[in-house]
């Protein structure tokens, strides 16, 4: 059994694992952001100096800094550090800026 789902990368509650409610409590917050995606830019090739926390992008090809060398994956601000999950077959994504909804 692997540590964490094949689809989202949502952590299992692994059976001698201290301090259970971490782990759920990370992966509810996973699929807060990840269920009904709402990107902020896909365009970006730097990440924001001030995320808030929840900020959610995609990430394009030749990026710089923290997202160099993960083009194509969801970058979100979570806790103070930049967590990434790759984008599933089917899955839609709406832009906050009032964009269209589209397919990654």
């Amino acid at each position: 059994m692997t540590d964490a789902t094949a689809r989202f990368y949502l952590p299992y509650i692994m059976p001698a694992h201290a301090q259970k409610h971490l782990t759920h409590n990370e992966a509810l917050r996973y699929l807060d952001v990840l269920i009904h995606l709402n990107v902020i830019d896909a365009q970006r090739t730097l990440p924001p100096e001030t995320p808030d926390d929840l900020d959610t992008y995609i990430i394009p090809t030749g990026t710089m800094g923290d997202w160099s060398g993960r083009d194509g994956q969801i970058a979100i601000w979570m806790d103070g550090i930049w967590q990434y999950a790759p984008p599933c077959a089917g899955m839609h994504r709406m832009g906050r800026r009032g964009s269209s909804a589209d397919n990654l």
